[in-house]
């Protein structure tokens, strides 16, 4: 009984589309519809939702907070491609978009929440948990820059956080 009624709650086909979110303008429509298929031939990426919880999280309409290890630079746009249904956000490093402008007009194209690493941003946490409270999916790497190595890094308190407050 309780495995139907969380298929139903999390996994149930809405009558209601969901609203387009405020950052999903034409910018960010026209890298999704140019990106996509180049990464789809180039990268070949397979998406096997192994598990009903796999299947739940790929087809949900529900706030999504996904929180990654971030090895490569190609990682996030991954995780939207993988997630395009959801028109996802990613949290994206401040000090690098200041220092590369290519990088902020991609990161903003694409609704990057631009995040003070070494201080309290308090209006970059209060944008990500608005996005996650009005069910939209978000992607963290906690570890706040890219890891090469196979242990892992300190984490940042900022995903936890966001977890236990939404």
């Amino acid at each position: 009984y309780f495995r139907e009624l969380y298929k139903r709650s999390f996994y149930g086909k809405s009558e209601v589309r969901p609203k387009k979110p405020a950052y999903v303008k034409f910018s960010y429509l026209f890298v999704k519809h140019t990106a996509f298929p180049v990464m789809k031939i180039l990268m070949r990426p397979r998406i096997i939702a192994d598990s009903e919880a796999a299947n739940v999280a790929l087809y949900s309409q529900k706030r999504m907070l996904m929180i990654c290890n971030h090895t490569w630079w190609i990682d996030n746009p991954l995780m939207y491609y993988i997630f395009k249904r959801r028109n996802p956000r990613s949290v994206a490093a401040k000090d690098i978009a200041e220092k590369v402008k290519a990088f902020k007009i991609m990161q903003t194209t694409m609704g990057c929440v631009l995040m003070d690493r070494y201080g309290y941003d308090w209006n970059s946490i209060k944008t990500c948990l608005e996005h996650l409270n009005n069910e939209g999916a978000l992607i963290i790497c906690p570890e706040g820059t890219f890891n090469y190595e196979e242990k892992l890094r300190p984490f940042h308190t900022g995903a936890a956080m966001m977890s236990v407050m939404t």
